[in-house]
Protein backbone atom coordinates (compact mmCIF):
# COMPACT_ATOMS: atom_id res chain seq x y z
CA UNK A 1 0.00 0.00 0.00
CA UNK A 2 1.43 3.35 -1.07
CA UNK A 3 1.31 5.99 1.65
CA UNK A 4 2.06 9.63 1.00
CA UNK A 5 4.04 11.15 3.83
CA UNK A 6 3.08 14.69 4.80
CA UNK A 7 6.04 17.03 5.07
CA UNK A 8 6.86 18.92 8.25
CA UNK A 9 5.44 22.06 6.63
CA UNK A 10 2.20 20.26 5.72
CA UNK A 11 1.82 19.03 9.31
CA UNK A 12 2.46 22.57 10.56
CA UNK A 13 -0.22 23.87 8.16
CA UNK A 14 -2.67 21.18 9.32
CA UNK A 15 -2.04 22.09 12.97
CA UNK A 16 -2.69 25.76 12.21
CA UNK A 17 -5.82 24.91 10.25
CA UNK A 18 -7.16 22.91 13.19
CA UNK A 19 -6.46 25.83 15.54
CA UNK A 20 -8.20 28.21 13.12
CA UNK A 21 -11.27 25.99 12.79
CA UNK A 22 -11.53 25.44 16.54
CA UNK A 23 -11.14 29.15 17.28
CA UNK A 24 -13.83 29.90 14.73
CA UNK A 25 -16.38 27.24 15.63
CA UNK A 26 -15.92 27.00 19.40
CA UNK A 27 -17.04 30.55 20.14
CA UNK A 28 -20.68 31.23 20.96
CA UNK A 29 -21.28 32.57 17.47
CA UNK A 30 -19.29 29.74 15.91
CA UNK A 31 -21.34 27.13 17.76
CA UNK A 32 -24.53 28.72 16.45
CA UNK A 33 -23.15 28.74 12.90
CA UNK A 34 -21.97 25.12 13.17
CA UNK A 35 -25.39 24.10 14.49
CA UNK A 36 -27.00 25.70 11.44
CA UNK A 37 -24.46 24.05 9.12
CA UNK A 38 -25.40 20.70 10.68
CA UNK A 39 -29.00 21.30 9.61
CA UNK A 40 -28.06 22.42 6.11
CA UNK A 41 -25.47 19.64 5.87
CA UNK A 42 -27.86 16.79 6.66
CA UNK A 43 -25.96 15.66 9.75
CA UNK A 44 -28.98 13.81 11.13
CA UNK A 45 -31.08 13.48 8.00
CA UNK A 46 -30.97 11.43 4.84
CA UNK A 47 -29.47 13.12 1.80
CA UNK A 48 -31.55 10.95 -0.53
CA UNK A 49 -34.02 12.77 -2.78
CA UNK A 50 -36.47 10.24 -4.29
CA UNK A 51 -36.40 10.39 -8.06
CA UNK A 52 -33.74 13.12 -8.18
CA UNK A 53 -30.19 11.81 -8.42
CA UNK A 54 -28.82 15.34 -8.81
CA UNK A 55 -30.62 16.55 -5.70
CA UNK A 56 -29.09 13.64 -3.79
CA UNK A 57 -25.63 14.50 -5.14
CA UNK A 58 -26.04 18.14 -4.08
CA UNK A 59 -27.13 17.08 -0.61
CA UNK A 60 -24.15 14.71 -0.33
CA UNK A 61 -21.87 17.61 -1.24
CA UNK A 62 -23.36 19.62 1.60
CA UNK A 63 -22.83 16.71 3.98
CA UNK A 64 -19.22 16.31 2.82
CA UNK A 65 -18.50 19.96 3.63
CA UNK A 66 -19.85 19.52 7.16
CA UNK A 67 -17.91 16.28 7.64
CA UNK A 68 -14.73 17.99 6.45
CA UNK A 69 -15.15 20.77 9.03
CA UNK A 70 -15.78 18.25 11.81
CA UNK A 71 -12.82 16.11 10.72
CA UNK A 72 -10.43 19.05 10.87
CA UNK A 73 -11.67 20.00 14.33
CA UNK A 74 -11.29 16.46 15.71
CA UNK A 75 -8.06 15.54 13.94
CA UNK A 76 -5.39 14.09 16.21
CA UNK A 77 -2.37 15.96 14.84
CA UNK A 78 -0.02 14.32 17.34
CA UNK A 79 -1.03 10.90 16.00
CA UNK A 80 -0.44 12.15 12.47
CA UNK A 81 3.05 13.29 13.49
CA UNK A 82 3.73 9.91 15.13
CA UNK A 83 2.62 8.06 12.03
CA UNK A 84 4.90 10.23 9.89
CA UNK A 85 7.88 9.39 12.11
CA UNK A 86 7.10 5.68 11.84
CA UNK A 87 7.08 5.91 8.06
CA UNK A 88 10.46 7.61 7.88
Amino acid sequence: MLMIQPSDQEIKNIKQLKVDFCQTFQTEAGIRVLTQLEKWGFKRDSTFVPGDVYGTIINEGRRQMLISIENVMTLNVDKLTEMRKELL
